[in-house]
This record gives C-alpha cells, sequence and structure tokens, in this order.
C-alpha cells in the first residue's frame, strides 16, 4: 500500500498453502490498494499524517505525539538517521513567561534555519525539543547540532536580551535501539549528561 509515493503498510492474502492469487483476485487486490492509497492522501491533505496532534502554539512545531508518528514512519522505512533530544540550559531558572517564550522562540528558529530542511523538528514540552535527522550517522548529526548551538550562542550574545540562552543536546542512532521507547530513552540519557557536564554541548549516546 502506499500514498504520496511513500509505503504506508501492506496487503495480505490468504489462501491455500503453495496456491497464488488467479488473475482476477490480482486485479481486485491491485484496485483495493490504489483506493486505499488514494484515500490516505486526501486524508492527509486536509487532516495532516495521522497522530500528528496540534501544532503547539508558542513555536508552531509539531509535538510529541508527532514525533512518536514520525519515528514509527523512519523505522519502518529501515534507512538509517539519528534523534536528537534537546534542553534548554536552565530553562526553569528563567524569570519571567515572556522571557522563557522568546527563549523557546529562539530555540525553534535557530533549529528551523540551521538544520536541513528534511530533517523534523518537535517541541515537546517545558524547554525541550527533539530533532530526527534523516540519512545520517552520530557524527554528521553532532556536528549539525553544534553548529545549531554556535548559531544561537552568536545571535544572543548580540541581541537585546539580558539573559544567557544555550541548550545540551543527546544524539542517537537508530541502530543502536530496538525500539521507539529505548531510542528515546538513549536520547535523553546523553542530553542528561551534557546537561551534567556543564551544558551547551552535544552528548552522543554510548
Amino acid at each position: 500500500l502506499r500514498a504520496d509515493d511513500g509505503p504506508i503498510g501492506v496487503l495480505c492474502v490468504q489462501g491455500p498453502p503453495g496456491e497464488l492469487p488467479d488473475e482476477a483476485t490480482l486485479r481486485r487486490l491491485e484496485w483495493i490498494t490504489q483506493r486505499v492509497g488514494a484515500r490516505v492522501s486526501v486524508l492527509r491533505a486536509v487532516h495532516g499524517p495521522a497522530g500528528a496532534g496540534r501544532p503547539d502554539p508558542l513555536t508552531g512545531l509539531p509535538t510529541r505525539s508527532a514525533l512518536r508518528e514520525q519515528l514509527r514512519e523512519r523505522m519502518r522505512s529501515l534507512t538509517p538517521f539519528c534523534v536528537a533530544t534537546l534542553e534548554v540550559d536552565g530553562f526553569d531558572e528563567i524569570r519571567t513567561d515572556d522571557d522563557a517564550d522568546h527563549a523557546l522562540r529562539s530555540v525553534a528558529e535557530v533549529l528551523c534555519s540551521t538544520l536541513r530542511p528534511d530533517d523534523a523538528i518537535f517541541r515537546l514540552g517545558d524547554g525541550r525539543f527533539a530533532a530526527v535527522m534523516n540519512g545520517c550517522d552520530v557524527v554528521q548529526a553532532s556536528g549539525a547540532l553544534e553548529r545549531a548551538r554556535e548559531t544561537l550562542v552568536l545571535a544572543h550574545a548580540t541581541g537585546e536580551t539580558h539573559f544567557p540562552l544555550t541548550f545540551s543536546a543527546g544524539v542517537v542512532e537508530s541502530q543502536n535501539a530496538g525500539s521507539l521507547v529505548q531510542l528515546i530513552g538513549l536520547a535523553d540519557a546523553a542530553c542528561e549528561r551534557a546537561v551534567t557536564q556543564g551544558g551547551n554541548r552535544v552528548s552522543a549516546a554510548d
């Protein structure tokens, strides 16, 4: 089954062992797959991908439910990718709501402008973000996040705000985990290690 030029599932047919479907059955199956794919494409155009939910109103980024859906699709595709979780350093210590909102928007803007167009960025809540970076290894992903970190530091140092703004990040390759929970857990652990080492750095999962 395909929709929007991408695979969405497999149609299975059960029959007697060793017997292939006849010509009429094959034509019927082809018709079903085409109709299902076309219908899913229409629904995605209207509602967005299944499980995507509403975007975060502050940053406009997709949220945690969309991250889970993205990871499911990536793991089904069997193509290599990396996952990163990011945390705004000292977010709980930012004094005002306006400053916190400014910090979140600034990090979101830097990530969107610095990472590749086909990398997906998500807002997880509080001062946390995530990124799914396709077709790269942990060295390449870490390098991209280092550029984003440096861009944020430079932009904030020359701005008018009165508090430091940095982030810490943890990165893991998809092949290092056997499940979505383990994948995110490894990225979170690497991010936590970056925080405990002083923050404003990128750490790769062990």
